[in-house]
């Protein structure tokens, strides 16, 4: 685990065994990189944190079982910090120093900066990108699926609702008019209803039973797990909302 101004990123790993009379099923036989990434994070608000440690347990104990980087800078919002990770490079060098990306944004980090998953495809991985891009969408070719990953499940802006999926088009304006929800290239229709919290993670969870079911066994898996939470607005489903609201109270 990595904690930073802006972000917090999850960074796990899983091999199961090659010996098909060993294996398990239920498991990959090839290694399984999972970064998660939580968006608009403070750097206390996990491992360090007194007042909602208890709504965080299995984070906590990847920090205590694995390692914890005490010392990991980051930028302090969206774009800038999914750049930097996603490029490898300091901001500056791409242009993404200097705000958010939202859906009418005409910019974005430059196709000729070669992402994270294009090197991981070369070294035998099979790449996904699940939740949130905002590095730039106003042309296709920007797209995660033209960017390295063989397929995404999720939105390309900077925010949407938690359950409706609709989105601003720019910062707080015409934010009644779009659904920023895709697979792939392609809108992804009639999932309104659905948190994306737990939308994203049981995406994440059947690319992993995918690869478990039937992927060769030397095929390894990256998935690029990008939460939309904690980003605005906040919004808590039931019945944990009522149940926070209670103790607020």
């Amino acid at each position: 685990i990595v904690r930073a101004r802006g972000a917090s990123a999850l960074v796990a790993g899983g091999n199961a065994t090659h010996n098909a009379s060993r294996h398990n099923p239920s498991e990959p036989r090839g290694l399984v990189i999972l970064f998660a990434l939580l968006d608009d994070v403070g750097m206390n608000d996990l491992v360090n944190s007194t007042d909602i440690a208890a709504a965080t347990p299995y984070i906590h104990a990847l920090a205590r079982d694995g390692v914890a980087l005490a010392r990991y800078y980051a930028q302090a919002c969206c774009t800038p910090g999914r750049a930097t990770i996603l490029t490898g490079r300091y901001i500056w060098t791409s242009g993404m120093q200097y705000s958010m990306i939202f859906n009418d944004s005409p910019w974005g980090v430059p196709t000729s900066h070669e992402l994270l998953p294009t090197s991981i495809r070369r070294l035998g991985y099979a790449t996904h990108a699940v939740g949130k891009w905002d590095i730039g969408s106003y042309a296709r070719d920007m797209w995660p699926t033209n960017r390295g990953f063989d397929s995404f499940f999720g939105l390309v802006g900077d925010a949407l609702g938690w359950t409706t999926h609709i989105a601003c088009v720019s910062y707080d304006t015409h934010c009644d008019s779009i659904t920023d929800l895709h697979y792939d290239e392609a809108n992804a229709a009639g999932l309104a209803g659905n948190y994306t919290t737990w939308m994203f993670g049981n995406h994440t969870q059947g690319l992993i039973r995918e690869l478990a079911a039937g992927a060769p066994a030397d095929e390894g898996l990256f998935v690029y797990f990008a939460y939309n939470a904690g980003h605005k607005s906040v919004e808590v489903p039931e019945p944990y909302g009522s149940q926070l609201m209670g103790e607020l109270q």
